[in-house]
């Protein structure tokens, strides 16, 4: 983004970025000279960037290629801000931006090999469960929001407002307007109008379905409109969508359809059966080919935890090894795996099944206990 700053009176021609690494930069708009760059979250692959050279002060405990020790760092590989567009305010003076607040293990693959299919990275993403205690104990890396939408002041190097939101990142494309107003998607699947000053939520719209892209403003015989494309995926993967383009005046009247009724696939996987040298097998298999689609927990593509294919291995091998499901999108992935990689991942997801199906029925034994503590007579 290219802007005139004022620096102690004087104008200055800068380019700014807020990329997935974690340091926003100000750069001279004619000559590429760094003027800043300063961490919107927690960083912790490197210090700081040098200001001279331009290029960050690496900590040696993140190169686990060189170290062969697995590498807790933040900000992940999804970036700490992504391709959705910020705006910036020449009345304000503030950037607006949403940022991601997450960490990721790393570790070097030291049996890797490239294959013509899977993300071919040379890393694990399996973690023993000493490293995942590790991980946990973590106090740097334990976030208590995933997001932010930030009003970041890139004279003064840091945010005047950031709006949490302890369940979703705010990562939506944003547009300030002259109205001091700054439109945004949220994590719920809303569009909101926010005051580029403070932050403070004014408008709320529920869009039914994600909102990423950048807004835009435009006028018709003098009247403004604001425009913004709505239709990314919300978890689970099974829930409609509802693509749209969504167009907003003062005084519109227009109304979205009511909301398709979606009921959740259940949870109802099959008994964990496999040793525990089997599901670690898995893990690997599973961190080097499925994790960047699917997810650990819950992905962008359908979360294998609840698939049938889990009961049933001769299934699970057609749609892993034959590609029975091809035509879908999921190619065959036997150039990779071999019959025991694909029975220790299915062994894998089976885990991770079972242990949300185990905090699913918890969850619900704790809320049937409240439910029936609230209809409890009460003696005083």
């Amino acid at each position: 983004m290219v802007a005139n700053l004022n620096f102690n009176g004087v104008t200055r021609r800068v380019v700014m970025q807020a990329p997935k690494n974690g340091f926003f930069y100000v750069l001279e708009a004619a000559t590429g000279k760094l003027i800043s760059a300063d961490p919107f979250v927690p960083v912790n692959w490197a210090s700081h960037v040098d200001i001279e050279t331009g290029r960050p002060v690496e900590n040696p405990a993140a190169r686990y290629d060189r170290t062969g020790e697995v590498a807790f760092v933040t900000p992940t590989g999804a970036g700490a801000h992504n391709w959705r567009p910020m705006s910036f305010s020449p009345k304000t003076g503030l950037v607006y931006f949403g940022s991601r607040h997450s960490a990721q293990a790393y570790i070097a693959d030291a049996d890797f090999t490239p294959s013509s299919v899977g993300t071919n990275t040379g890393v694990s993403r399996a973690l023993t469960p000493a490293q995942q205690a590790d991980m946990a104990a973590r106090e740097d890396l334990q976030f208590e929001d995933r997001g932010a939408l930030m009003g970041w002041d890139p004279v003064g190097r840091g945010p005047v407002w950031r709006v949490l939101d302890p369940q979703n990142a705010i990562d939506g494309g944003t547009l300030a307007t002259g109205g001091d107003l700054v439109f945004a998607g949220g994590g719920q699947g809303e569009f909101i109008a926010y005051r580029a000053d403070n932050g403070d939520r004014l408008w709320t719209f529920s869009a039914q379905t994600g909102v990423a892209a950048g807004p835009i403003s435009y006028a018709i015989d003098g009247e403004q409109y604001i425009a913004v494309a709505a239709g990314r995926g919300l978890q689970p993967y099974y829930q409609p969508n509802h693509s749209r383009l969504l167009a907003f005046k003062i005084g519109g009247s227009a109304a979205l359809p009511p909301a398709a009724e979606y009921s959740p696939p259940e949870l109802n996987p099959p008994p964990n059966t496999a040793s525990a040298e089997v599901v670690t097998r898995g893990a690997a298999v599973y961190g080097q080919n499925c994790v960047q689609c699917h997810g650990n927990r819950i992905g962008t593509f359908p979360d294998l935890r609840t698939s049938a294919s889990l009961a049933n291995a001769e299934l699970f091998n057609a749609i892993v090894l034959d590609g029975a499901l091809t035509a879908n999108g999921m190619v065959s992935f036997a150039a990779a795996l071999s019959r025991e990689d694909a029975d220790a991942a299915r062994a894998y997801i089976i885990t991770l099944a079972n242990e949300a199906k185990d905090a699913e029925t918890a969850a619900a034994a704790i809320a049937a206990q409240n439910a029936a503590d609230a209809d409890a007579p009460h003696t005083e």
